[in-house]
């Protein structure tokens, strides 16, 4: 990389005060003061953009790579795909990997991964398959993306043929076994298999938090909130310490069953930990596990204590108050939240629509929806926002 260190020195040279990372185009610097790229240099780049999700950045690189003549390079088009991969373009990713001369392990993992990360489920399957009848061996984090791809789709013929493929042959490696274990745990959760997932658990001869977050989250998406509780205690008895995913799936449990109670000692331990003030997640987490309680005043103090109160908090807010039927107090926050500068999303102008239509609140909701039509609040009406209006009409006579 001792070209791209020398372009940085360059940079510095030509304007010291300002940092290189302000100039657009690194390569094409490099190319006006003559420097030559190497393979190091187009890595760092890739990189960077792919964990920036710089796309259009991304493309200048790779036709610079195309330019210059190292597209045979098998390690930068697997760079390349998982950059791809990373911004959502998988048509891209699989173009480069239609041109490989050859293939490795790499190679599909990065294909089959951005397949995964995308909820294309079956494309990755497709994919897994085709790279076993080619004669190679997956490694562990292909084994992991390709049981997420099947609780993703919810394939669990495929995910237990997987799981049974593994036992049989001795897959994964030593060193994968607690990355594909949790991700056999998370597969069967979502096939609605939850005691399957209780199964791998309890096999698994090594576990970390991520093991018992998985576990409890499956609980809780299968509405087993008292499940999800014991799980929380015999992790906390196993020397394991609840996280904010812990707390935040928790929260959700207690609210499911109503347990104020517990959620009131879970809410103290998250302010014995400071976590309330680091992060919109657990805060919004209690306000949801509060109104579902009925405990209003509560989540009322929560949400004023929030460092920074977003969309989320807000429509968490506002959704509690509508759910207790409370319309007055939904249509004086939704009008604070805007007075306040927040947008709404989707699902607070849906809040908003029912509680008109439920009010009576024609002109208010007539006024509102022309409003989102016009596109002030960077969102377009959706099907649910019309059927809405559709419900008020019709409540209204007309």
């Amino acid at each position: 990389m001792a070209g791209y260190r020398r372009w940085q020195a360059e940079c510095m040279q030509i304007q010291p005060q300002v940092p290189c990372i302000i100039y657009k185009d690194t390569l094409a610097w490099m190319d006006k003061l003559g420097l030559d790229v190497d393979l190091g240099t187009y890595a760092s780049l890739l990189n960077l953009h792919t964990q920036g999700r710089s796309l259009s950045k991304g493309k200048r690189v790779h036709a610079h790579i195309v330019h210059h003549g190292h597209d045979h390079q098998i390690y930068l088009n697997n760079l390349l795909m998982l950059m791809y991969g990373k911004c959502g373009e998988l048509s891209k990713a699989q173009d480069v990997f239609h041109n490989l001369p050859i293939r490795d392990l790499v190679s599909w993992s990065a294909l089959i991964n951005g397949y995964t990360q995308h909820s294309c489920g079956e494309e990755a399957l497709r994919c897994f398959e085709k790279m076993q009848r080619e004669g190679l061996c997956p490694d562990g984090i292909i084994l992991a993306c390709i049981l997420k791809a099947c609780g993703s789709i919810k394939a669990f013929g495929k995910g237990q043929e997987v799981h049974a493929k593994m036992v049989t042959e001795g897959l994964p490696l030593a060193r994968d076994v607690l990355l594909v274990g949790n991700a056999l745990i998370d597969m069967y959760a979502k096939c609605d298999l939850i005691s399957k997932s209780q199964e791998v658990f309890e096999q698994l001869s090594l576990r970390d938090g991520i093991s018992w977050n998985t576990l409890i989250a499956g609980y809780v998406d299968r509405e087993q909130g008292k499940e999800a509780l014991q799980c929380l205690e015999l992790m906390q008895i196993e020397g394991f310490s609840p996280n904010m995913v812990t707390f935040t799936c928790i929260l959700k449990a207690c609210g499911s069953i109503e347990s104020a109670d517990n959620g009131q000692e879970i809410h103290s331990e998250i302010v014995k930990q400071g976590l309330l003030g680091k992060d919109t997640v657990v805060g919004t987490a209690l306000i949801d596990m509060y109104t579902s309680c009925g405990l209003l005043p509560e989540a009322q103090d929560v949400f004023q204590k929030m460092p920074i109160q977003d969309v989320v908090s807000w429509t968490a807010l506002i959704s509690g108050y509508a759910q207790l039927g409370k319309e007055d107090s939904v249509i004086a926050l939704f009008n604070k939240m805007i007075r306040e500068g927040k947008e709404p999303d989707m699902i607070t102008s849906t809040i908003m629509l029912t509680t008109c239509s439920h009010s009576g609140l024609l002109e208010e909701a007539q006024s509102y929806f022309e409003t989102m039509r016009k596109g002030d609040y960077g969102m377009i009406p959706s099907v649910e926002h019309y059927s809405c209006m559709i419900d008020l009409f019709g409540r209204a006579g007309h």
